[in-house]
C-alpha cells in the first residue's frame, strides 16, 4: 500500500510539474508575440523615418511562437530548446540587425557629409569606413559568438532535459510496475485470508460441536456413572439380601433336620404305639391327633421349604442379573472414557491447527 502512495503522489507531482511548464510555456509565447509585435512597430517606425534614402532596414521576419505543449511529459525538452533557441536567435537578430542600420545610417550621413566635405581626402574617408566596418564586424563576430555559447547551452539544457524526462518516465514505469506487483500481492494476500478466515470459522463451528458433544458426553458419562453407583448399590444389597437368605435357608435347614428327627423318633413311637395299640385303646385318638397335626406340620414345612427354595432362586437371579449390568455398565464406561481421550485428542489437534493458521495469518 505504501508503494501504492508513492506511485500516485509521483504522478500527481509529474502532472503538477507538467501544468507548471505548460504555463510558463504560454508566458514565454506571450512575451514572444509581444516581442515580435515591438519589432514590428520598430520596424515601422524606422521605415517610416528613412523611406527616401532607398535602405531596407533589415529586420528579422516575425518569429512565430512554438505551440503550446499540451501534449504531455514527452515535450518538455523539445519545447524548452525551442522556446530558449527562438529567443536567442530574436535577440542576435535584432542586435545584428540594429548594428546593421546604424552602419547603414552612418555611411548614408557619411555618403551626405562627403559631398559637403570640402576639406579631407577620400582615401581618408574609406579608411574610417574600414575601420567602422571593421568594428561592426569584431561586434557581428561577438554576437555569433555569443549565440553560438548560447545555443550549445540550450542544446545542453535540451540534452539534460530529455535525460531528465526520460529518466521520469522510467521512474514511472517502474512505479507502474511496483504499483502491479503490489496490487497482486494484496490480491493475494486477500485471498488468503479469507482462505484462513473461512478455515477458522470452519475449526471453530467444529470445535463447538466438538465442545457440544464433549459436554453431551460428560452428561452422559455422570448419569452412567450414577446408573453405576445405583447398580453397585443394588448389587450390594442383592448380596446382603443373598447373605441373609441363606442364612435362613440354613436355620431352615436345620429345623427341618430337626423335625425330621422328630418325624424319625414320632414315626418310631408310631411303631410303638401300634405295637401298644391293643393294649392303649384309650389313647389311639390322641395318637391319632397328635400324627394328624405332626403331618399338616410336615406339610407347612414343605410349603416353607419350596417358598424358601423359590425366594434363594429368585435372588440368585437377581444377583447374577446385577452382576451382567455391572459389567454392562463398566464396559459402556470404558468406552466412554476411551472416546472421551480420542475427542480430547481431536479438540487438542484442532487446537494446533487453528494456532498455526492464526500464526500464518499474522505472519503474512
Amino acid at each position: 500500500m505504501y508503494v501504492k502512495f508513492t506511485a500516485e503522489e509521483d504522478v500527481r507531482a509529474l502532472q503538477k510539474l507538467t501544468k507548471n511548464v505548460e504555463n510558463d510555456l504560454d508566458r514565454v509565447q506571450e512575451e514572444l508575440l509581444q516581442a515580435n509585435t515591438r519589432l514590428e512597430e520598430k520596424d515601422k517606425v524606422l521605415q517610416t523615418r528613412i523611406p527616401k534614402a532607398g535602405i531596407a532596414a533589415p529586420f528579422p521576419e516575425r518569429i512565430s511562437p512554438p505551440p503550446l505543449a499540451t501534449h504531455g511529459l514527452a515535450h518538455f525538452g523539445f519545447f524548452c530548446l525551442s522556446v530558449s533557441f527562438l529567443r536567442s536567435l530574436s535577440q542576435l537578430s535584432f542586435r545584428f540587425s540594429r548594428e546593421k542600420y546604424r552602419s547603414d545610417s552612418n555611411f548614408e550621413q557619411q555618403k551626405y557629409k562627403m559631398t559637403t566635405i570640402q576639406q579631407g581626402t577620400l582615401l581618408e574617408v574609406l579608411k574610417k569606413k574600414m575601420r567602422s566596418m571593421k568594428e561592426e564586424l569584431e561586434v557581428a563576430k561577438e554576437a555569433a559568438e555569443e549565440a553560438q555559447a548560447r545555443l550549445q547551452e540550450e542544446i545542453r539544457r535540451r540534452e539534460e532535459a530529455e535525460s531528465e524526462v526520460a529518466a521520469l518516465n522510467r521512474r514511472i514505469q517502474l512505479l507502474e510496475e511496483d504499483l502491479e506487483r503490489s496490487e497482486e500481492r494484496l490480491k493475494i494476500a486477500t485471498s488468503k485470508l479469507e482462505e484462513a478466515s473461512q478455515a477458522a470459522d470452519e475449526s471453530e463451528r467444529i470445535r463447538k460441536a466438538l465442545e457440544n458433544r464433549t459436554n453431551m458426553e460428560d452428561d452422559r458419562i455422570s448419569l452412567l456413572e450414577t446408573q453405576l453407583g445405583q447398580a453397585r448399590l443394588i448389587a450390594e444389597e442383592s448380596d446382603k439380601k443373598y447373605e441373609e437368605m441363606a442364612r435362613r435357608i440354613a436355620m431352615l435347614e436345620a429345623d427341618l433336620e430337626r423335625a425330621e428327627e422328630r418325624a424319625s423318633i414320632g414315626e418310631s413311637k408310631i411303631v410303638e404305639l401300634e405295637e401298644e395299640l391293643r393294649v392303649v385303646g384309650n389313647n389311639m385318638k390322641s395318637l391319632e391327633v397328635s400324627e394328624e397335626k405332626a403331618m399338616q406340620k410336615e406339610e407347612a414345612y414343605d410349603v416353607t421349604i419350596r417358598q424358601l427354595s423359590q425366594r434363594l432362586q429368585e435372588a440368585e437371579a437377581r444377583a447374577e442379573f446385577a452382576e451382567r449390568s455391572v459389567q454392562k455398565l463398566q464396559k459402556e464406561v470404558d468406552r466412554l472414557e476411551d472416546d472421551i481421550l480420542l475427542e480430547r485428542e481431536k479438540n487438542h489437534l484442532l487446537q494446533e491447527e487453528v494456532e498455526s493458521t492464526l500464526k500464518d495469518i499474522q505472519s503474512i
